[in-house]
């Protein structure tokens, strides 16, 4: 073990290799042995060596632990949950096997079963920044936004320089609603990290809902800088521009934002009211046929506007 505490992994192996040559009913060199590999990224190998430690001793939970890290990492996270479970027979209070099986839970999308998780995991280590956080996306997942705001709320403050929690705090209160809170958060996500085009396009989103068409646009713009290849952001700028009456603008940029993602319904929505308000009935009539076939509900609010004018 301590070559590998030097970092000097490569150098151990051998040494791990001769006891447990010298010594095949060790399974402590075996779990050293095998974790070694997996430190190397020789997973085929360090899979052998660890179920052949588990074998040799059932009641070794470090190695049950590791055997169970290289089935997740070898995406078999079916195999990899029952080795967490095991462990956690064997030893109730093993923190990083609970944290493990709920990220198991998490990659099967048995949401509810990673919340457990990682709710056992908080039992043992309170405020654990890592797991307050899947866990609040456990919730998020399950569509359970208020329980997911309250505990980034609470993690906003233990961890208050990690842009991604603001960021996804903004982004859940943007969800339920709550536009004057998001447009708090999502502010101090971008302050936090500058270059996150998600964090300005959706307090743009957000500023865009309370009507502050000046803020909206000055955040989508900052998005369309940091990102230019990114067809939401482009959208966020012509809406926020349309909705400053600047039509010219509004609709140049969602023709940009088409051009990216030719698929994408709400730009053609835009642009069709912003050609509409130019009197280009052609452009509005064209973006009208088109949302027919990706979402007839727009396509049907365009006839209406057409009809009015």
């Amino acid at each position: 073990m301590a070559l590998e505490a030097l970092g000097r992994t490569e150098e151990a192996i051998p040494h791990y290799e001769k006891v447990v040559l010298l010594r095949p009913e060790y399974a402590g060199a075996m779990n050293n042995l095998g974790n070694a590999y997996r430190s190397l990224g020789q997973k085929e190998e360090a899979l052998k060596m660890l179920q052949r430690a588990v074998e040799t001793d059932s009641s070794m939970a470090i190695a049950w632990y590791n055997l169970g890290n290289v089935l997740f990492e070898q995406d078999k996270p079916e195999e990899a949950a029952a080795k967490f479970i095991r462990v956690i027979e064997l030893e109730p209070k093993a923190v990083k096997a609970h944290f493990q099986l709920g990220r198991v839970y998490t990659k099967l999308g048995r949401f509810r079963e990673a919340a457990d998780s990682y709710e056992r995991t908080l039992e043992l280590s309170p405020d654990n920044k890592d797991v307050l956080f899947n866990l609040s996306a456990s919730y998020g997942a399950m569509g359970e936004g208020e329980k997911e705001i309250e505990i980034l709320l609470e993690l906003s403050l233990l961890d208050p320089e990690n842009s991604l929690v603001f960021y996804n705090l903004g982004t859940s209160l943007f969800k339920a609603g709550r536009y004057q809170e998001a447009v708090v958060y999502l502010k101090r996500s971008t302050e936090l990290e500058p270059s996150y085009t998600h964090s300005w396009n959706n307090l743009s989103q957000s500023l865009l809902r309370l009507k502050d068409y000046p803020a909206a646009v000055e955040a989508a713009r900052e998005a369309v800088r940091t990102r230019p290849d990114f067809a939401m952001a482009h959208a966020s700028l012509g809406f926020a521009l349309l909705g400053m009456e600047m039509f010219q603008e509004s609709k140049a940029s969602f023709q940009e934002s088409i051009g990216l993602l030719p698929g994408y319904a709400e730009p053609r929505f835009g642009l069709a009211i912003a050609a509409l308000a130019l009197g280009d009935r052609e452009t509005t009539v064209e973006q009208m046929r088109v949302l027919e076939g990706l979402n007839p509900k727009l396509a049907e609010k365009i006839s209406e506007m057409i009809s009015k004018k």
